[in-house]
């Protein structure tokens, strides 16, 4: 099984989605045999497969609960929650491009999305880091934006 294959999963237990209840899932194969094995190593309640090769759909199948709460079991048609995961995506996007010189942390947001509203204007693309005053006698910080946040000490 060591063919170059494209692999999505899509893990959460967040995600409502119309589906019939639960059932412990067959063994069909290999896959399914490795992917039920890591479940329970990992313990994780339900995911969402689809196996890509050379632009075919190989295999898409839902093992597990999507909602554990309700008890939906996990199709290949199953759209979950991302909760903020995606903000992990688009962070390591905008990293990524500013590594290749494509944009730079430094830019306001609306060099990019110029119709954007007024209150964007004063952001920039990148994260703020904020800076502790030299006294630190206060948990107030001054960000490097400009905007006045909380910090720990």
């Amino acid at each position: 099984m060591r063919t170059q294959v494209a692999a999505f999963i899509i893990l959460t237990a967040l995600g409502v989605s119309p589906a019939p209840k639960a059932q412990a899932p067959a063994a069909d194969d290999d896959v399914d045999r490795y992917v039920l094995a890591e479940m329970k190593r990992q313990q994780i309640p339900g995911l969402s497969l689809a196996v890509v090769k050379d632009g075919k759909l190989e295999k898409a199948r839902g093992y597990g609960l999507a909602n554990v709460e309700h008890e939906v079991a996990a199709t290949e048609r199953t759209i979950y929650q991302s909760g903020s995961v995606g903000k992990q995506f688009t962070a390591a996007g905008v990293l990524l491009l500013a590594e290749d010189g494509k944009l730079s942390l430094e830019d306001r947001i609306t060099k990019y999305f110029p119709n954007a509203p007024p209150a964007w204007a004063r952001s920039r693309s990148g994260t703020c880091s904020p800076t502790p005053r030299a006294s630190g006698t206060t948990p107030t910080a001054r960000s490097t934006c400009g905007a006045t946040t909380k910090t720990t000490t």
